[in-house]
């Protein structure tokens, strides 16, 4: 008993020590679920069978600690889709925008679990309706926000966030509705490359 006592105080030690870095920057990446919702009234686009889709993000963060409280700047590659329509005519939707966030919260449990949320920039770099660029029906950038937990062990950062857009994303003036908006709930792994002070 006396072993395992001290072999969590001393994980917790050094955790905690690992915890106090002022500035961190380091490497991100994650996957997940992506949505597409339709924010309109008309008939015609209440049957569209809209579906999540795969997702993924990549990029690099830095991290900025004041004691229990972290400004968390991120730049995210970010893909994600959808599909819509009958199961054996369903259309298939893409997108690929860079995300670029400023993330403020806080640390409890000795520095090892973080709440954040934050407002993000969304730059759409692709927008393909299957395979066909349907970019010129999207907005080029809009103005969302992301909110989640993070855990941290060592220099290993795990985290669940949700994203989602609060100006309007875009039209694919087609078939998909005047004004639809995206929702993305992810799971990532970020490793600390660098630290100072």
């Amino acid at each position: 008993m006396k072993k395992i006592i001290t072999a969590l105080l001393c994980f917790t030690i050094t955790t905690t020590a690992a915890q106090a870095s002022i500035i961190k920057i380091g490497a991100r990446a994650g996957a997940g679920l992506s949505y597409l919702n339709v924010a309109t009234d008309s008939s015609a686009y209440k049957n569209l069978n809209l579906k999540s889709d795969l997702g993924y993000q990549v990029g690099a963060f830095g991290r900025f600690n004041l004691l229990l409280f972290h400004i968390q700047p991120e730049i995210l590659l970010t893909g994600f889709g959808a599909t819509y329509g009958p199961d054996k005519q369903a259309t298939q939707l893409s997108f690929k925008k860079v995300d670029i966030s400023a993330l403020g919260g806080f640390s409890f449990l000795l520095g090892l679990v973080r709440c954040q949320i934050g407002p993000v920039g969304s730059f759409l770099l692709k927008a393909v309706k299957e395979s066909k660029s349907i970019k010129n029906g999207y907005t080029p950038a809009a103005l969302g926000y992301q909110a989640g937990f993070g855990v941290d062990l060592l220099d290993i950062a795990f985290d669940i966030r949700y994203t989602r857009n609060l100006t309007q994303f875009g039209t694919d003036n087609s078939n998909i509705g005047t004004n639809h908006g995206y929702g993305l709930l992810m799971f990532s792994i970020g490793v600390n490359l660098f630290k100072l002070l």
